[in-house]
This record gives structure tokens, C-alpha cells and sequence, in this order.
């Protein structure tokens, strides 16, 4: 294996909070989270009520009717006819409250819808009312979800990934969510390259094209990498990973 075929790092999440009008966002398809209650209740946000009005109430009629939000309708594209910049909006429901593996898990059912779409670039209306905890756990999940594999490409070309996230909220919250949600892009980051590197076919990633990789990131951010080689780990009476590594 060449070096050249070892995944390299993704390009970063790009991660930014952005307040104003999310209708004319410059992004593949704008999200649009609204918390559900136990009841299966969502009222529309008033934050939502200028896009909902550019969309001629359809956001708070699919939520009356209950389309989003059930087991296997978490999401539902709502056709834009040219009332809205971006070129398709999801309304996407997640249950309301603090849970961050709910948030993640809702998350990531977005990711997934996102993901057969194409798209690069989400603008996101999750709430303003959010905790930053919540908020993040959202973003990690749909990163999560929205992630294609290695065994998911075709050939050798790279899978598409998604490459920005804007969240769209207003100028109160912004500042309290940026960090939250920029640190959640991060994790997001390495858990990508992790993922990449797992999902490689091993006749691609040789425990040697593993350690090499390992060794090169560690130098890039400033550590120190020792790497063992097969003697030492049979030295060390570790005689059942040396048999894995073998193969």
C-alpha cells in the first residue's frame, strides 16, 4: 500500500453560527428542527413564523397533521417552488428536552436523510431555544449519520462527504452556541478519519499502513508517536494480536 492510498484526513466540518435570515442561506438544503413532545405536539417555533409564512404555512400544517417525528417519518421534504433561496428544505422532529442521546440519535436520522441528496453544505434552523449541550449532540449526530464510508465508494474515488453546517439562530444565542458546536465539528473530525481507517479493506490498511498513518497525525498536531513493532509486541507475550496482525 502507498502512502497515497492511506485515507488522509477529511477536509474540517465547516462549522459556522450565522444569525438573519435563514431564507436566504447559501446551501444545498436548509433543516429545519422543531422539538416534538411526548404527546407527539410541535407547534411551530415563533422564531420559524417568517420562513413558514415564505412557505405559505406548510411547516405548521405537516406539523399539525403529525408527518414528522414518528418512527420511520422523522424527516419530510417540504417543496420550496422557488419561495425560498435554497433549493430544498427538511422539516426534521426530534423529541423535545435535554436527552443528548435522543439529540444525537435525531441527529443523526437527519444526517442519513441528508446523506442519498448529495448534499455539501446545511444550513440549519435548530432552535435558538436550545442548550449548547443539545445543540452540539445534534451536530454530532448528523455528521454522524451524514457519513459515507470507505465500502460505501465506488472503485478508488473518495465517498462525498458533507463539508459545511451553518446553524442558524438569533444574535442572543450565537455566541453562547458557537463553541459548543465548533468543538462538536472537531470530534467530529477525528471520528471521520477514525471511521476511514476501520472501514479500509485490510488488503488496503496493513497493520504497518495503520501505525504509519497513526504516527503521521500525531506528528502533525505535536506529539510524540512510539510506534512497537512485531517483535516487541512478541516479546511482550502479546502472541494473539501478533497472530491478527499476521493474519
Amino acid at each position: 500500500m502507498t502512502p497515497s492510498d492511506v485515507p488522509a484526513p477529511r477536509p474540517p466540518l465547516a462549522l459556522e453560527v450565522r444569525t438573519g435570515d435563514p431564507r436566504d442561506a447559501d446551501a444545498d438544503v436548509l433543516a429545519v428542527t422543531v422539538p416534538i413532545d411526548r404527546d407527539g405536539e410541535a407547534p411551530l417555533p415563533p422564531a420559524l413564523a417568517a420562513l413558514d409564512a415564505a412557505l405559505d404555512g406548510d411547516l405548521a400544517a405537516h406539523l399539525a397533521l403529525g408527518r414528522v417525528g414518528r418512527p420511520g417519518a422523522a424527516t419530510r421534504e417540504i417543496p420550496t417552488r422557488g419561495r425560498v433561496a435554497v433549493p430544498r428544505v427538511l422539516l426534521h422532529g426530534r423529541p423535545a428536552g435535554g436527552d443528548l442521546d435522543a439529540a444525537r440519535r435525531a441527529g443523526a436520522e437527519l444526517g442519513r436523510a441528508l446523506a442519498p441528496l448529495g448534499a455539501r453544505r446545511v444550513a440549519w434552523v435548530g432552535g435558538a431555544e436550545d442548550a449548547p449541550d443539545v445543540a452540539a449532540a445534534l451536530v454530532s449526530g448528523l455528521a454522524s449519520g451524514a457519513h459515507r464510508s470507505w465500502s460505501e465508494a465506488r472503485d478508488d474515488d473518495r465517498p462525498a462527504a458533507l463539508e459545511a453546517v451553518d446553524w442558524w439562530t438569533d444574535p442572543a444565542a450565537a455566541d453562547r452556541l458557537t463553541g459548543p458546536l465548533r468543538r462538536a465539528a472537531v470530534r467530529h473530525d477525528a471520528v471521520a478519519w477514525a471511521r476511514d481507517l476501520v472501514d479500509a479493506p485490510a488488503n488496503r490498511m496493513t497493520p504497518d499502513d495503520l501505525a504509519r498513518a497513526a504516527a503521521a497525525m500525531g506528528r502533525e498536531v505535536g506529539w510524540d508517536v512510539t510506534v512497537y513493532d512485531e517483535a516487541w509486541i512478541e516479546a511482550h507475550g502479546f502472541g494473539a494480536l501478533a497472530a491478527v496482525g499476521r493474519g
